[in-house]
């Protein structure tokens, strides 16, 4: 066998064998994503409203860093939430972090109950509080996010509600969230 006809017979095996690899790697590729993409289909399927909503990470000396979704499911509400600030109702265990966005000048704000469930969001306006995110389901992990302070504002106070079997059976301390705070704390500041 001559060196020529060598070289094309080993240059006919590379094509073929590059191209069958080719094809291996692509056909398992649309594999992965195809089941992938059939995984979050099937989380996302059922009776109820699912959304996602994004939140931002908090990272703080010490601290894990938190899960990027929250999920939003809608159950049956049986009550209104109080707007005055004697509720009657039990006292719910839950911290707020506050974080500064370099970016935009807003500051995030994020609660941490102990323990999911179905939760109400509440802001102090004019000294009645208003409902701002209303029977949101929360799993117990990542924080649950209530929105942020615009740059322009200077200060929100907030409140969280919980909720069991339809009705309002908790509720937080007010939380006042002050720019000045959040700034002094170095960007991040978390309320107990």
């Amino acid at each position: 066998m001559c060196y020529n006809e060598f070289m094309k017979k080993l240059l006919a095996h590379k094509i073929i064998l590059g191209t069958a690899g080719a094809l291996i790697v692509g056909f398992a590729g649309t594999v992965l994503y195809l089941s992938a993409a059939n995984n979050h289909k099937s989380q996302t399927s059922g009776n109820s409203t699912t959304t996602t909503e994004s939140v931002p990470p908090v990272t703080e000396k010490g601290a894990m860093p938190s899960s990027s979704t929250t999920s939003t499911t809608k159950a049956a509400l049986n009550q209104t939430a109080p707007s005055g600030s004697s509720t009657g109702l039990a006292a719910l265990n839950t911290s707020v972090t506050a974080q500064s966005s370099p970016s935009d000048g807003s500051i995030s704000i994020t609660f941490y109950p102990e323990g999911g469930g179905s939760y109400t969001i509440q802001q102090l306006v004019s000294g009645a509080w208003q409902t701002v995110k209303e029977n949101v389901s929360y799993s117990g992990v990542g924080g649950l996010q209530d929105g942020s302070l615009a740059s322009g504002e200077n200060s929100k106070t907030l409140r969280l509600l919980k909720i069991d079997n339809g009705q309002y059976s908790a509720v937080s301390k007010e939380f006042t969230i002050t720019r000045q705070d959040v700034t002094a704390a170095g960007g991040i500041k978390t309320y107990n």
